[in-house]
Protein backbone atom coordinates (compact mmCIF):
# COMPACT_ATOMS: atom_id res chain seq x y z
CA UNK A 1 0.00 0.00 0.00
CA UNK A 2 2.24 2.37 1.09
CA UNK A 3 4.93 1.93 -1.91
CA UNK A 4 1.80 2.78 -4.52
CA UNK A 5 0.73 5.67 -2.32
CA UNK A 6 4.56 6.97 -2.97
CA UNK A 7 4.15 6.31 -6.46
CA UNK A 8 0.60 7.78 -6.99
CA UNK A 9 1.16 11.76 -7.12
CA UNK A 10 1.80 13.00 -11.18
CA UNK A 11 0.75 9.37 -12.29
CA UNK A 12 -1.48 8.35 -15.45
CA UNK A 13 -3.67 5.68 -13.86
CA UNK A 14 -5.15 3.97 -16.97
CA UNK A 15 -5.10 0.12 -15.72
CA UNK A 16 -5.86 -2.39 -18.63
CA UNK A 17 -9.14 -2.35 -19.63
CA UNK A 18 -10.17 0.53 -18.41
CA UNK A 19 -11.71 3.50 -20.05
CA UNK A 20 -8.29 5.53 -21.73
CA UNK A 21 -9.28 8.91 -20.02
CA UNK A 22 -8.12 10.05 -16.28
CA UNK A 23 -11.27 9.43 -14.93
CA UNK A 24 -11.69 8.67 -11.18
CA UNK A 25 -12.45 5.21 -10.65
CA UNK A 26 -9.42 4.32 -12.35
CA UNK A 27 -7.66 5.40 -9.44
CA UNK A 28 -9.14 2.28 -7.39
CA UNK A 29 -9.08 -0.05 -10.29
CA UNK A 30 -5.14 0.39 -10.51
CA UNK A 31 -5.13 0.20 -6.65
CA UNK A 32 -6.27 -2.65 -6.06
CA UNK A 33 -4.62 -4.25 -9.11
CA UNK A 34 -1.44 -3.44 -6.97
CA UNK A 35 -3.05 -4.76 -3.68
CA UNK A 36 -4.16 -8.55 -4.98
CA UNK A 37 -2.21 -8.80 -8.28
CA UNK A 38 -5.06 -9.57 -10.65
CA UNK A 39 -7.06 -7.86 -12.89
CA UNK A 40 -9.43 -5.05 -11.50
CA UNK A 41 -12.04 -6.79 -12.99
CA UNK A 42 -12.08 -9.38 -10.63
CA UNK A 43 -12.02 -7.10 -7.56
CA UNK A 44 -13.36 -3.81 -7.69
CA UNK A 45 -15.28 -4.75 -10.82
CA UNK A 46 -17.30 -2.33 -13.51
CA UNK A 47 -19.57 0.73 -12.82
CA UNK A 48 -19.64 4.09 -12.45
CA UNK A 49 -18.12 5.50 -9.39
CA UNK A 50 -21.33 5.59 -7.35
CA UNK A 51 -21.89 1.70 -7.97
CA UNK A 52 -18.41 0.52 -6.67
CA UNK A 53 -19.12 0.53 -3.58
CA UNK A 54 -21.53 -2.15 -3.80
CA UNK A 55 -20.23 -3.81 -7.36
CA UNK A 56 -16.83 -4.36 -6.05
CA UNK A 57 -16.21 -7.93 -4.72
CA UNK A 58 -16.74 -8.78 -0.99
CA UNK A 59 -14.27 -11.18 -1.00
CA UNK A 60 -11.69 -8.55 -1.30
CA UNK A 61 -13.22 -5.61 0.52
CA UNK A 62 -14.75 -4.80 4.13
CA UNK A 63 -17.30 -2.38 3.53
CA UNK A 64 -18.20 0.14 5.87
CA UNK A 65 -21.52 2.39 5.28
CA UNK A 66 -20.17 5.97 6.76
CA UNK A 67 -22.32 7.34 9.62
CA UNK A 68 -21.29 10.72 11.91
CA UNK A 69 -18.05 9.84 13.71
CA UNK A 70 -16.40 6.82 11.98
CA UNK A 71 -13.40 7.78 10.03
CA UNK A 72 -11.86 6.35 6.99
CA UNK A 73 -8.49 4.72 7.41
CA UNK A 74 -5.33 5.26 5.27
CA UNK A 75 -5.34 2.89 2.46
CA UNK A 76 -9.37 2.60 2.68
CA UNK A 77 -10.98 3.21 -1.13
CA UNK A 78 -13.79 6.32 0.06
CA UNK A 79 -17.09 6.00 -2.49
CA UNK A 80 -19.40 9.28 -2.90
CA UNK A 81 -23.04 8.56 -3.97
CA UNK A 82 -24.79 10.65 -7.49
CA UNK A 83 -24.66 13.98 -6.04
CA UNK A 84 -21.06 14.52 -7.09
CA UNK A 85 -19.49 13.70 -10.66
CA UNK A 86 -22.24 15.34 -12.22
CA UNK A 87 -24.14 12.26 -11.11
CA UNK A 88 -21.75 9.45 -12.08
CA UNK A 89 -20.57 9.61 -7.93
CA UNK A 90 -17.17 9.64 -6.72
CA UNK A 91 -14.06 7.53 -6.05
CA UNK A 92 -10.99 7.84 -4.73
CA UNK A 93 -7.93 6.24 -1.74
CA UNK A 94 -7.54 7.75 1.55
CA UNK A 95 -4.59 9.54 2.57
CA UNK A 96 -5.56 11.15 5.79
CA UNK A 97 -8.53 11.73 7.39
CA UNK A 98 -10.10 12.64 11.16
CA UNK A 99 -13.88 12.84 11.85
CA UNK A 100 -14.88 15.99 9.64
CA UNK A 101 -12.50 16.14 6.95
CA UNK A 102 -9.91 13.75 4.66
CA UNK A 103 -7.29 13.85 2.53
CA UNK A 104 -6.80 11.49 -0.93
CA UNK A 105 -5.67 10.70 -3.98
CA UNK A 106 -8.11 10.96 -6.89
CA UNK A 107 -8.39 11.57 -10.51
CA UNK A 108 -11.08 13.58 -12.69
CA UNK A 109 -12.72 12.51 -15.86
CA UNK A 110 -14.09 15.74 -16.41
CA UNK A 111 -10.93 17.41 -15.97
CA UNK A 112 -8.34 14.71 -17.22
CA UNK A 113 -5.21 15.33 -15.27
CA UNK A 114 -2.98 13.24 -13.80
CA UNK A 115 -3.68 11.78 -10.45
CA UNK A 116 -3.03 14.83 -7.53
CA UNK A 117 -3.80 14.80 -3.41
CA UNK A 118 -6.78 16.65 -3.48
CA UNK A 119 -8.70 17.63 0.91
CA UNK A 120 -12.27 17.37 1.54
CA UNK A 121 -13.85 19.62 4.24
CA UNK A 122 -16.87 17.20 4.98
CA UNK A 123 -18.19 14.03 4.44
CA UNK A 124 -20.98 15.46 2.19
CA UNK A 125 -22.51 12.67 0.00
CA UNK A 126 -20.11 10.03 1.05
CA UNK A 127 -21.59 6.80 0.49
CA UNK A 128 -18.76 4.82 2.88
CA UNK A 129 -15.41 3.45 2.08
CA UNK A 130 -14.00 -0.32 0.85
CA UNK A 131 -11.16 -1.67 3.37
CA UNK A 132 -8.95 -3.81 1.63
CA UNK A 133 -8.38 -7.22 3.04
CA UNK A 134 -5.16 -8.60 4.20
CA UNK A 135 -4.07 -11.36 1.39
CA UNK A 136 -4.10 -14.10 3.99
CA UNK A 137 -7.80 -13.55 4.72
CA UNK A 138 -9.21 -13.98 1.89
CA UNK A 139 -11.20 -16.88 1.51
CA UNK A 140 -9.66 -18.25 4.45
CA UNK A 141 -11.07 -17.35 8.17
CA UNK A 142 -8.79 -16.64 10.75
CA UNK A 143 -9.24 -19.15 13.72
CA UNK A 144 -7.22 -20.86 15.94
CA UNK A 145 -4.77 -18.55 17.81
CA UNK A 146 -6.02 -15.35 16.63
CA UNK A 147 -9.81 -15.93 17.40
CA UNK A 148 -8.21 -17.29 20.93
CA UNK A 149 -6.50 -13.59 21.15
CA UNK A 150 -9.38 -12.13 19.69
CA UNK A 151 -11.39 -13.72 22.46
CA UNK A 152 -9.00 -13.21 25.11
CA UNK A 153 -7.97 -9.69 24.87
CA UNK A 154 -7.63 -9.08 28.43
CA UNK A 155 -4.90 -11.64 28.29
CA UNK A 156 -3.12 -10.76 25.47
CA UNK A 157 -3.00 -7.17 26.03
CA UNK A 158 -5.20 -6.72 22.66
CA UNK A 159 -8.59 -5.57 22.66
CA UNK A 160 -11.27 -7.74 23.31
CA UNK A 161 -14.63 -8.79 21.42
CA UNK A 162 -17.48 -7.49 23.25
CA UNK A 163 -21.27 -7.00 22.66
CA UNK A 164 -20.22 -3.50 22.89
CA UNK A 165 -17.85 -4.06 19.83
CA UNK A 166 -18.46 -2.01 16.40
CA UNK A 167 -21.09 -4.32 14.23
CA UNK A 168 -18.05 -5.28 11.80
CA UNK A 169 -16.92 -6.90 14.38
CA UNK A 170 -19.13 -9.12 15.81
CA UNK A 171 -20.19 -9.70 12.01
CA UNK A 172 -16.51 -10.51 10.75
CA UNK A 173 -14.89 -11.24 13.97
CA UNK A 174 -11.21 -11.21 12.15
CA UNK A 175 -8.29 -9.04 13.29
CA UNK A 176 -8.60 -6.88 9.77
CA UNK A 177 -11.79 -5.03 11.24
CA UNK A 178 -10.49 -4.83 14.52
CA UNK A 179 -7.91 -2.93 14.09
CA UNK A 180 -9.76 -0.46 11.16
CA UNK A 181 -13.24 -0.29 13.26
CA UNK A 182 -11.80 0.05 17.34
CA UNK A 183 -7.91 1.05 17.01
CA UNK A 184 -7.07 3.04 14.18
CA UNK A 185 -9.81 5.62 15.34
CA UNK A 186 -8.23 5.61 18.79
CA UNK A 187 -4.84 6.36 16.39
CA UNK A 188 -6.38 9.03 15.20
CA UNK A 189 -7.49 10.66 18.05
CA UNK A 190 -4.38 9.84 19.88
CA UNK A 191 -2.70 11.64 17.46
CA UNK A 192 -4.54 14.89 17.50
CA UNK A 193 -3.67 14.84 21.84
CA UNK A 194 -0.11 14.23 21.43
CA UNK A 195 -0.25 17.39 18.81
CA UNK A 196 -2.18 19.64 21.37
CA UNK A 197 0.11 18.86 23.82
CA UNK A 198 3.22 19.23 21.59
CA UNK A 199 1.63 23.00 20.89
CA UNK A 200 0.98 23.45 24.35
CA UNK A 201 4.55 22.62 25.81
CA UNK A 202 5.43 24.90 22.70
CA UNK A 203 3.93 27.86 24.47
CA UNK A 204 4.63 26.75 27.47
CA UNK A 205 8.73 26.97 26.97
CA UNK A 206 8.13 30.12 24.74
CA UNK A 207 6.23 32.16 27.63
CA UNK A 208 9.29 30.62 30.10
CA UNK A 209 11.58 32.15 28.12
CA UNK A 210 10.08 35.54 28.17
CA UNK A 211 9.75 35.53 32.45
CA UNK A 212 13.74 34.18 32.32
CA UNK A 213 14.22 37.09 29.69
CA UNK A 214 12.06 39.44 32.21
CA UNK A 215 13.89 38.57 35.01
CA UNK A 216 17.78 39.50 33.69
CA UNK A 217 16.49 42.35 32.71
CA UNK A 218 15.35 43.15 36.61
CA UNK A 219 18.21 41.83 37.73
CA UNK A 220 20.15 43.67 34.86
CA UNK A 221 18.67 46.93 35.86
CA UNK A 222 17.92 46.35 39.22
CA UNK A 223 21.52 45.40 41.07
CA UNK A 224 20.14 45.53 44.59
CA UNK A 225 21.03 41.75 46.27
CA UNK A 226 17.05 41.68 46.84
CA UNK A 227 16.03 42.26 43.04
CA UNK A 228 19.31 39.53 42.44
CA UNK A 229 18.00 37.16 44.94
CA UNK A 230 14.37 37.23 43.44
CA UNK A 231 15.76 36.38 40.23
CA UNK A 232 17.28 32.98 41.60
CA UNK A 233 14.25 32.50 43.56
CA UNK A 234 11.96 32.59 40.61
CA UNK A 235 14.16 30.44 38.19
CA UNK A 236 14.38 27.77 40.47
CA UNK A 237 10.49 28.19 40.95
CA UNK A 238 9.98 27.82 37.00
CA UNK A 239 12.63 25.20 36.30
CA UNK A 240 10.68 22.96 38.93
CA UNK A 241 7.47 23.63 37.69
CA UNK A 242 8.69 22.36 33.93
CA UNK A 243 10.54 19.28 35.29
Amino acid sequence: MEYWISKAIGRSMRPQGAPTNLECANVPKDYSEHLFKISWIKIINWGHAKDLFNNSFDEYWNKIIYSPGKIPPRGSVICWNQNMGGGFGHIAVVLEADAYSFTVIEQDGFKNVLAYQKSYQSYANVIGWLLPKLPSQINKPIGGDMEKKLNDGDKYNIIKVTENSPEEVKSKGDWNNVYYSVIQPCIVVLRGKIKEIDSDLKKSESQVKKLNDRIRDLEATNPDPVYVEFGKVMRRVINKEMA
